[in-house]
């Protein structure tokens, strides 16, 4: 069984955005364990969060089938912003250089 990873916005303040109907954040999919070398990497369907208001400044993708660990934390750079409109965060190539989650 796979577990489910989820991710969810950070805001400036460190509040967890509930942007999920159901659940905290969205949940990731194509969730693809690939291999290459020696490097393991991990890459995931691009998130959108559709009639959205909110800055956030990071998200944190954790594994809702384990207690909500961490799995990791991602950094936007600054605060990113959108006002009544689609919010999209877009995983980089998934390769051994490039994979938002990589171990070598």
């Amino acid at each position: 069984m796979q577990a489910q990873l989820l991710i969810q916005l950070q805001t400036k303040f460190q509040i967890h955005l509930d942007l999920h109907t159901t659940a905290g954040g969205a949940t990731l999919t194509s969730v693809t364990p690939t291999t290459s070398g020696t490097t393991a990497f991990c890459d995931f369907a691009d998130v959108s969060f559709t009639s959205a208001s909110f800055t956030a400044n990071g998200a944190l993708i954790y594994n809702d089938d384990q207690s909500d660990k961490a799995v990791a934390v991602i950094a936007f750079g600054g605060d990113k912003t959108v006002s009544s409109g689609t919010f999209t965060i877009q995983f980089p190539t998934a390769d051994a250089s490039n994979a938002i989650i990589r171990i070598a």
